[in-house]
Order: structure tokens, then sequence, then C-alpha cells
């Protein structure tokens, strides 16, 4: 294999920018965990076929791992307590049919109250969710935050939020 090409450049706001050769990955221990997907989209692709050609495509592009964020837009951006338990649901399934491949993140609206939120994350972390995902329900500034965020803290959970 070719030497590493090291020769950087600068770019206009001077930051080095250094090549990167595809063909010299293979020399790198490279883990590839996609952080952002919806599997499951407008409540297409929650088959248990669709999500298996998912995976083996994925894992034939060296993708390792997904973090699942859930079916998000399938009620719009303001989803009540059974919405989101059913979006949540729909992620446990394809956690369950590929333990080892998705990572779930519980999908919750803070403007529900601080009741609501705490009971659906603290089922999400029962069911083995890593994370928490929110749409743009709310601005992150929202005094309906400071529960989820403390939830979260409590937990240990990230918080990808949709701005």
């Amino acid at each position: 294999m070719d030497k590493l090409d090291t020769s950087c450049t600068s770019n206009k706001e001077n930051n080095k920018v250094c090549p990167l050769n595809p063909d010299h990955l293979s020399s790198f221990q490279v883990r590839i965990i996609d952080i952002h997907t919806h599997p499951v989209f407008e409540k297409k692709g929650a088959s248990r076929s669709e999500i298996d050609d998912l995976v083996t495509y994925s894992l034939t592009l060296g993708i390792e791992k997904m973090v699942s964020l859930g079916d998000v837009v399938a009620y719009g951006l303001n989803p009540n307590e059974q919405q989101l338990k059913s979006i949540n649901d729909t992620t446990r399934q394809i956690m369950k049919w590929h333990p080892n491949f998705f990572i779930g993140f519980c999908h919750l609206n803070p403007t529900l109250g601080e009741k609501l939120l705490r009971k659906e994350l603290d089922r999400c972390v029962k069911l083995g969710f890593k994370g928490i995902k929110l749409e743009a329900a709310n601005n992150a500034r929202d005094t309906v935050m400071k529960p989820l965020m403390k939830a979260a803290e409590e937990y240990n959970l990230p918080v990808l939020q949709h701005t």
C-alpha cells in the first residue's frame, strides 16, 4: 500500500485540509456507526423484511450499528401520548429484531408535561433505549425542557433535538 498522503492545504478560513484516500481506510480500525437514522419513515419500512434488507445492505457498506430515532414525522410535529408510544414501540420492535445493530432513541414531546414525559422515558429506558430524540415541538430553551434534561441527566442519556 502507498504511504498515506499527508499533504495538507489550507481552505479560505485558513483551516488545514488533509486528503485521505479511501483506499487507505483498510489500514485503520474504523468503526462506522450511523448516528442519525429513521429506518421507519412516514410509516414506511416497518416490515421485518424491509428492516432485514436495510441491515444487510448497511453491513455491506461497513456500518456496524445504527441509531434509530423513530418515525418522528408520522404524526406531525406535536405527537400526543399514544402516538409517541406507537413510534417508540416500532423502534423497540426493530431493536428486538436486530439487538446488536440498532441503538434506539426514545422520541418524546416535552410540551405534553412532565408526568407524561417521565412515564414514557421510564418505559423507554426499561426497554433498552440509549438516548432521547426530540422533534420541533418546542425550542431547546423552553422551560418545558427542564424536566426532560433533568431526567436525561439522571439516566445519563444523550439528547438529540431537531431544530
